[in-house]
């Protein structure tokens, strides 16, 4: 039977147990496309919700591309894309969705960059920045953000850069010059950001480079994988940018996380988080901040929450109901926060998601008496007190894991040399 506070009461011979219901901390939203796809589990490139609170734009690679939800009366447009005959990928390919200061809502796809007409429905096509091979036919665009004077850069998996005028329809184009200090340093630019003071930062998720646009200047600025500013290339991997309420832009990348103090006129490298700051990996794919303080990243197959003002880390993995995407993070604009995922997407509240605490199992791999291996070859799973006799003496000992990663312990002679623990909470000890 159940209870007024959800437990499930089960008789069995001999005993009453008490199961408590963990409650759905991740509700999923599936989406299904009218048109065929590629993939039936497609994943989803983008998800946005405008300022106004009125549609929900879901972007895909392939099918329908892009649906429009009204919120309101839950109706879904499919809008229709333009063909690009030349191009060798999915035409209907979203690849970014985002609402510029003047209120209009742009849609990046892989080949045209599109102003979406809340009035019609329907995607048009402005003025679009030169292609640069008549070859390929299309700039194969990644990404794009707005910059402080309202401009318009959009990433190219190939052909370096474009700085977009949404006014006049003009652009800008750079490309990688060896002969031309402070030009963009790669034609491969999967990531770009515009920080709290409208600066352009920039990246390759190829190890080539990553930095940030100085306009006064109208150069290039290289960072190393120190965050110094350098005139060589960086090998290291920037996978996202994300700028938090005081003005500070992080990067993650796959050495852990880079933070730049961005107020002053040059940005400097404040901080750095890794494993030994509590990361559990050191590959950090995408993150963004809430309104209570915290950072929530995607880490590894995990989502970490990060305390800025205590700088802990919190994890959720698969017992807390954490579902196995890594497609990226996001929040929409009610403060709900997303997970993209296959055939559809997570939501989560941030304030009221909390981990799921129980015993987890201990598992050793070595245990030594006198420095000579008591199990060898074999592994121990834990569950009662682990007994070793030495010397006629007993070595007992009991432990409650908040978290399941490794122990390490020493004993010398009859007596307790050390014992020293990873992320375990030790109950007691008896010796």
């Amino acid at each position: 039977m159940l209870d007024n506070q959800g437990n499930l009461w089960v008789s069995v011979p001999g005993q009453l147990m008490r199961i408590r219901l963990k409650d759905k901390q991740f509700h999923f939203h599936p989406v299904k496309s009218a048109r065929l796809l590629i993939n039936d589990d497609a994943y989803l490139l983008t998800l946005f919700d405008d300022r106004e609170g009125r549609f929900r734009f879901i972007g895909m690679p392939s099918g329908d591309g892009l649906q429009v939800v009204d919120k309101k009366t839950g109706k879904t447009t499919v809008p229709a894309f333009v063909n690009v005959p030349k191009a060798d990928e999915n035409s209907q390919m979203v690849r970014g969705v985002m609402q510029t200061a003047d209120g209009t809502i742009w849609v990046l796809g892989r080949h045209i960059l599109y102003r979406f007409n809340p009035q019609t429905m329907r995607l048009e096509v402005p003025a679009q920045p030169p292609v640069f091979s008549k070859e390929f036919g299309t700039n194969y665009y990644t990404m794009m953000a707005e910059d402080g004077q309202g401009n318009i850069w959009l990433g190219t998996a190939m052909f370096g850069l474009f700085r977009y005028n949404p006014r006049t329809g003009e652009a800008t184009h750079f490309m990688p010059d060896e002969k031309k200090t402070g030009d963009v340093p790669t034609n491969v630019v999967g990531v770009v950001h515009a920080d709290g003071t409208g600066r352009l930062w920039y990246a390759s998720r190829d190890r080539t480079a990553y930095g940030y646009f100085n306009s006064e200047e109208n150069r290039f600025v290289y960072l190393d994988v120190d965050g110094k500013v350098t005139s060589d290339l960086a090998s290291m991997r920037i996978n996202n940018y994300f700028t938090d309420q005081k003005g500070n832009t992080w990067a993650f990348t796959e050495r852990g996380i880079y933070v730049f103090d961005c107020a002053a006129e040059q940005p400097r490298l404040a901080k750095k988080y890794t494993v030994e700051n509590g990361l559990l990996y050191d590959y950090v794919t995408w993150g963004v901040g809430d309104d209570s303080g915290n950072l929530w990243l995607i880490n590894g197959r995990n989502l970490c929450r990060m305390n800025l003002a205590t700088e802990r880390f919190t994890v959720f993995g698969k017992q807390d109901g954490y579902p196995p995407v890594n497609a990226g993070i996001g929040k929409f604009a009610n403060g709900s926060f997303y997970l993209r995922g296959f055939g559809g997407y997570y939501t989560f509240n941030a304030d009221s998601l909390r981990p799921y605490e129980s015993q987890a199992p201990i598992v050793l791999t070595s245990f030594k008496v006198n420095d000579q291996e008591q199990y060898p070859g074999s592994e121990l799973a834990q569950s009662e007190p682990f007994v070793v006799t030495a010397d006629g003496r007993y070595f007992s000992w009991n432990l409650r894991p908040s978290t399941s990663r490794t122990l390490s312990c020493a004993v010398t002679n009859t007596s307790w040399k050390g014992l020293t623990t990873s992320g375990l909470k030790l109950e007691h000890a008896i010796w």
